[in-house]
């Protein structure tokens, strides 16, 4: 930790001139950080743990919202040299865009406005836009704004979709073609995921007739290639007892992120992008946020001492960046699917002696032994964030049951404890609860 402090000052120290010798100078860090030239006003740089260097422009918008806006990639060992913006044509964006400022315009306004603007003309333009264009228009206009898995489709579409049938007229790509695409998928053995290929890919011609940028959606008439079961893996008292004691073996935060699913069964998405700004340790409480949960409202979760106990000690790995699980570029979370990669493809899995399970069954198992441990039902779905029926439930019961949850939680980490010390009482009758 010292280290990173004294490698922060001196970059604190740096004021670079408006020169390649010394814009090209500047240290790659662990995390992304901004430099701002003296003699040009709101005109900066940003340099990622990639070494990417981006021009910003910075100003005020007359509301006081102060805005940054980038101006185009100084340095990218990942872009062609064409679109890399040298020091001169920087320079002369910055002053469009400072006269644009002068005259009372928003230069992010006009931009937004711009692209606004070609995109109508794609959707004027009948037929004439491809397959890659209407995954970009989809992302953009619609799963970014109505999805909290965004991410996911833009990665299945571009990494299953586009490839083959990027530069075809999104018009021409028959039901033939969707089907080749999921028989590749089967023959690389993927099972489930050929589903969620095909709805997302019907989900965006769907959303593509909706604004008339298609005529006619290809996946019409296409059956789920495979016939899927509802979730049945739950880990019992000996596979708890054993998988918590192989997780020595895994990297710390891999084996954190184990835990807390076990003890507190949240879902992946909830815990593995939580900031550390969403937590009290003082008094034992996680507020998700409303954008990554499923029904759209804040959830309290109350926090057992052995919860605590486990979050701060990620807090001495993780403490000083944002998030609680930081991607290698410790400005953002990591990949909602990290966690079920990190236990079925680590190098680690021999150590790991219990059979294949994913981390939502995780989330089943807590449920389970919530149960077992004398909590009703009612309060087990309340733990778990499910969806309330009823009108009293849904928009006039606001009380939180803080206390009940704590108490259910306190009951679960007594009973793991025991499994965990291989104490628990035998040939007691026990009852299952079903979840989701």
């Amino acid at each position: 930790m010292p280290r990173h402090k004294e490698v922060d000052v001196r970059v604190q120290d740096i004021q670079p001139t408006l020169n390649d010798k010394s814009l090209m100078a500047l240290p790659v860090l662990e995390r992304t950080y901004e430099k701002w030239f003296s003699g040009n006003k709101g005109l900066g740089i940003c340099v990622t743990p990639k070494g990417t260097k981006t021009w910003l422009l910075r100003y005020r918008r007359d509301s006081g919202q102060l805005i940054k806006m980038s101006l185009g990639r100084y340095v990218s060992g990942e872009m062609p040299r064409s679109r890399i913006i040298p020091i001169k044509k920087a320079k002369e964006l910055y002053l469009e865009n400072r006269l644009q400022i002068l005259k009372g315009e928003d230069p992010a306004q006009l931009v937004k406005a711009k692209k606004e603007q070609t995109r109508k003309q794609l959707a004027n333009e009948a037929g004439a836009i491809t397959f890659a264009g209407l995954i970009e228009e989809y992302i953009e206009r619609h799963a970014k704004q109505k999805k909290k898995s965004w991410r996911n489709d833009e990665y299945c579409l571009n990494k299953e979709f586009l490839p083959p049938l990027g530069n075809r007229k999104a018009k021409d790509v028959t039901r033939a073609d969707i089907r080749k695409v999921l028989d590749k998928m089967e023959n690389r053995g993927v099972t489930t995921g050929q589903n969620r290929a095909l709805e997302i890919v019907r989900k965006m011609y769907n959303w593509g007739m909706s604004v008339d940028l298609v005529e006619h959606n290809p996946c019409t008439g296409i059956e789920k290639p495979v016939k899927e079961k509802v979730g049945e893996r739950c880990l019992d008292e000996k596979e708890i007892r054993k998988l918590w004691h192989s997780l020595e073996h895994y990297p710390i935060k891999t084996a954190l992120a184990v835990k807390l699913m076990v003890i507190l069964g949240p879902r992946v998405l909830q815990l593995v992008q939580a900031k550390w700004t969403e937590f009290d340790l003082d008094t034992g409480v996680w507020i998700v946020p409303s954008e990554r949960m499923k029904v759209g409202k804040p959830h309290l979760t109350m926090l057992p001492p052995l919860a605590i106990k486990l979050i701060k000690e990620l807090q001495s790995y993780t403490g000083e960046t944002e998030f609680l699980f930081p991607s290698s570029d410790t400005s953002k979370p990591v990949d909602y699917r990290w966690l079920n990669a990190a236990i079925k493809k680590s190098p680690y899995k021999k150590q790991l002696k219990v059979d294949n399970f994913s981390a939502r069954d995780l989330r089943r198992t807590a449920a389970t032994q919530l149960a077992k441990s004398g909590v009703p039902n009612d309060l087990i779905g309340r733990i778990l964030s499910h969806t309330a029926t009823g009108v009293t439930e849904k928009h006039y019961n606001l009380y939180q049951y803080q206390q009940e949850k704590l108490d259910a939680m306190r009951k679960w980490e007594n009973r793991l404890n025991l499994i965990i010390k291989d104490e628990l009482p035998k040939n007691v009758v026990e009852l299952k609860v079903a979840t989701s």
